[in-house]
């Protein structure tokens, strides 16, 4: 029986990124959120891996958050450009008298746009991170944002398809990834 070696450890040199280089991150990070706003922290995370901000990489994406809270409580980040639905107060409105409550319900009264239209639309998201980032688009036509958070209840599967199939409108389906890759295969076959 022979002895199996001994590994040594290999030392890791780890640089430390000079001043210079983490203002230039912190200036591109910025510049990411400004054209994108608002964002989830994954996603300027992706987006500054795909620039070759940071790495793709839990350091990366440490780096990333580290360096937008720094930004945040420095006053150089302003808190809304980020957006994390994930967490959230529930609480019911209240008010101090029914005229204060009249004058809200006059203040945030708005038509409904959908009544009489031929069609119904709403759109479905898997990660509720991303419902901050989406729901300032669907607010503004007046659609509904459902989400689904990755593996949606049973529950509220059947109640949303119950409601869709009481309306009388045709219903048509199409996924994200779907469609990713309808054009993947559309720009191959433009290519050739």
């Amino acid at each position: 029986m022979t002895a199996s070696p001994v590994y040594q450890a290999t030392p890791i040199r780890r640089t430390r990124a000079t001043k210079a280089e983490v203002e230039a991150r912190r200036e591109a990070l910025l510049d990411i959120i400004a054209a994108g706003r608002p964002m989830t922290v994954r996603q300027v995370f992706y987006q500054a891996t795909v620039r070759g901000i940071v790495e793709k990489a839990e350091t990366g994406y440490s780096k990333v958050q580290t360096d937008l809270t720094i930004m945040r409580r420095a006053g150089e980040l302003p808190y809304h450009w980020l957006a994390d639905n994930t967490r959230w107060q529930r609480k019911p409105d209240t008010f101090d008298s029914v005229e204060d409550a009249l004058r809200e319900t006059a203040r945030f009264y708005r038509k409904n746009l959908w009544r009489d239209a031929d069609s119904y639309v709403e759109i479905w998201l898997e990660k509720d991170a991303l419902s901050g980032v989406i729901y300032p688009i669907t607010s503004m036509f007046d659609v509904p944002l459902m989400v689904a958070r990755g593996y949606a209840s049973l529950s509220f599967l059947h109640s949303a398809a119950e409601y869709i199939n009481d309306l009388d409108v045709p219903t048509y389906t199409r996924r994200l990834r779907s469609l990713r890759r309808q054009r993947r295969r559309e720009d191959r076959r433009d290519a050739a």
